[in-house]
């Protein structure tokens, strides 16, 4: 399965998850993933329910009824001339830059950690608390994880650094993570 379709199959289930129509075995399925602490799935639900929330939150407002007298007024004025365009900087058409302002921490969870998403779901930030942790999960697709703050360690032994980097395979699981100081982590999925 390529990593785009595993990445539409985990948003379509958080979504329907979220609304309540998910298939019963694949429900099962999907609450066993975010028990076992799979950030792609974490992250998912819960820009879902935020998602819904806001929804819910929504009041439907009228327009005033000189909005349609106005709209028609610019319709049938004619443009302006439109100001030359100005050129585009000479860049890489697919380049994106997300300042270190920009963004969201997105909780999850797991208590005291944390998900700042950098390029669709592909790539993000793990911020973790001094004191927490995330459960055993499962790959589903290969992850590189880089160390920028602080430290993280497993049930197994292995602990890592800043400037440590940890490559978990597909279909390996990795056990529980914990972080003692606090850290913070760059997760790249492949």
């Amino acid at each position: 399965m390529s990593i785009e379709r595993h990445l539409e199959e985990v948003a379509e289930a958080a979504a329907l998850y979220t609304l309540g129509k998910l298939p019963e075995a694949e429900m099962r399925g999907f609450e066993q993933r975010i028990a076992g602490g799979c950030p792609l799935c974490q992250a998912h639900l819960e820009s879902c329910l935020q998602t819904a929330e806001s929804v819910i939150e929504c009041v439907a407002v009228a327009p005033p009824p000189s909005l349609k007298e106005r709209l028609m007024r610019q319709i049938e004025t004619p443009a302006a001339a439109a100001p030359a365009p100005v050129p585009a900087p000479k860049s890489p058409a697919q380049m994106r830059i997300l300042r270190s302002h920009e963004g969201e921490w997105t909780p999850s969870p797991a208590a005291g950690v944390d998900f700042r998403f950098l390029h669709g779901r592909r790539s993000l930030l793990v911020r973790m608390q001094p004191g927490a942790s995330l459960p055993s999960h499962p790959h589903a697709l290969d992850e590189h994880c880089l160390v920028i703050e602080g430290t993280v360690r497993d049930d197994e032994g292995t602990t890592l650094g800043v400037g440590d980097f940890l490559f978990m395979p597909k279909g390996s699981t990795h056990a529980t993570i914990y972080s003692d100081t606090g850290g913070v982590f760059l997760i790249a999925y492949c």
